[in-house]
């Protein structure tokens, strides 16, 4: 969604949970479900960063959601780079994003994608 338009946000998610719009130069759309919370932060033009968190029960899903993660992103054409077995970084034109598992006392773990406008 990085580079998307304020109005593409919302036509595709909806009416967010919360919007802070107290910074003229930003704006910020947050939507939460029980697993999953979701993050935007838009200038006057568009998108220029996002965060995703998603908690899953089990080690299982969340090593699926990381590998289904990567392989639509080297669909669409970014660079991955792990930096463990639980840490990657994700890069094309425009897009430099960082994904992580990360475990909660191995009883849920949270994979967290965080992605931003870049000049790379």
């Amino acid at each position: 969604m990085i580079s998307k338009s304020k109005d593409e946000i919302l036509r595709i998610y909806g009416k967010p949970k919360f919007r802070d719009k107290s910074n003229p130069a930003m704006d910020c759309f947050f939507y939460k479900t029980k697993t999953t919370s979701i993050t935007f932060v838009a200038d006057e033009k568009s998108v220029y960063q996002a965060e995703c968190s998603v908690i899953c029960s089990d080690k299982g899903s969340a090593i699926n959601k990381v590998s289904d993660l990567i392989k639509d992103c080297w669909a669409e054409g970014f660079k991955i780079d792990s930096l463990t077995n639980e840490e990657f970084r994700l890069a094309k034109k425009g897009i430099a994003a960082e994904l992580n598992l990360m475990s909660f006392n191995n009883k849920s773990y949270n994979v967290k994608l965080k992605a931003r406008r870049s000049e790379y």
